[in-house]
């Protein structure tokens, strides 16, 4: 496994007799492109649950922004930073 950390893999395309085209194991360690493929489903699926992850606790940090933001005493001039950087925040999650 180390080994294929070290490199990007490289899997040739080849054509079998009947037509079909297969991938290689990669050209540099010999690792299958099936279990390529399916590390990098896992990875897709890991990355793409720990990004919903992220926006549901960012969405929650810029409401409490907004709440905390809202309620400082008059004349606090932080009052004003974490509104905008709440507004910021959830415009852009809006936009995801």
């Amino acid at each position: 496994m180390s080994e294929r950390l070290e490199h990007e893999c490289v899997f040739a395309e080849e054509q079998e007799p009947s037509g079909r085209l297969i991938l290689a194991p990669c050209l540099v360690c010999d690792y299958s492109a099936m279990d390529a493929l399916n590390q990098l489903r896992s990875d897709v699926e890991m990355w793409s649950s720990t990004a919903t992850d992220l926006v549901r606790d960012i969405r929650a940090l810029a409401e409490d922004f907004q709440a905390n933001g809202n309620s400082r005493p008059l004349g606090d001039s932080s009052a004003a930073v974490w509104h905008k950087a709440a507004s910021q925040i959830l415009k852009r999650l809006d936009r995801s």
